[in-house]
């Protein structure tokens, strides 16, 4: 293999792995934004977990049980918990751009 074959295959295989990069760092994600309450008076729950299932991601409500996730577009499963509540879980949120 002369050098010129050698510098067009680095050159195809670093052009590769920068579209990989750019293409997943391109990928469309929303904030998902919302407020935790007891049901039946209104109380916001701070300390209240929100979590997406099958993944990682997650916040806990703040002091006004306010929450803020960032995630891909599509369709997610919500659970919320919160000490001493029964645990409400969002069936089919769909999260658009």
């Amino acid at each position: 293999m002369n050098r010129y074959h050698y510098c067009l295959i680095l050159f195809f295989s670093s052009l590769f792995f920068i579209l990989h990069d750019s293409l997943k760092a391109q990928q469309l994600t929303q904030q998902v934004r919302g407020v935790v309450k007891e049901s039946l008076s209104g109380e916001v729950l701070p300390g209240a977990l929100v979590r997406v299932a099958g993944s990682n991601e997650g916040a806990v409500t703040d002091q006004n049980g306010e929450y803020s996730i960032s995630l891909p577009l599509g369709y997610h499963r919500i659970d919320i918990s919160y000490l001493g509540y029964q645990s409400k879980v969002l069936v089919e949120i769909l999260v658009t751009a």
